[in-house]
């Protein structure tokens, strides 16, 4: 990966997460390619509504997943818990 795809994956990661606002982005170019990517902005309005869903699931599918956290762990728990 180069520069911007690495900075672009941060980025997304980061803004999806709540840790940084879109307007924090200094780049303009990753910046517009986050907010595409997240559905935040409609850059193109030719593009047909199930190109731009499989735009965005290409393009998230390429981020790092994290691990499941606590809250994760005990809601899946407790589903299986309670699973008939």
């Amino acid at each position: 990966m180069g520069g911007k795809a690495d900075a672009f994956a941060e980025h997304l990661d980061a803004v999806s997460n709540g840790q940084r606002r879109l307007d924090e982005i200094e780049d303009p170019v990753v910046r517009e390619a986050v907010a595409t990517a997240l559905g935040l902005r409609q850059r193109d309005a030719t593009l047909a509504a199930p190109n731009r869903a499989r735009l965005r699931r290409s393009v998230l599918a390429n981020v790092p997943s994290r691990r499941p956290g606590l809250v994760e762990r005990a809601a899946a728990a407790f589903a299986g818990l309670f699973r008939r």
